[in-house]
């Protein structure tokens, strides 16, 4: 249905690419992102204040 309603609008058609991220829940593990490289985990309450700064 959704396929269909693409052709119609531009809008609709570039989101029928996107639907397969909501056939399953994400899961983010950093443990490789953490072993690369050497970053000071902060809150997100903390880090939107450094980016205000």
């Amino acid at each position: 249905m959704i396929q269909m309603a693409g052709l119609f609008n531009p809008i609709i058609r570039e989101s029928v690419e996107m639907l397969y991220q909501y056939d399953s829940e994400y899961i983010f593990d950093s443990d490789k992102f953490d072993s690369a490289f050497t970053f000071e985990k902060v809150s997100y309450a903390e880090g939107i204040r450094n980016c205000l700064k």
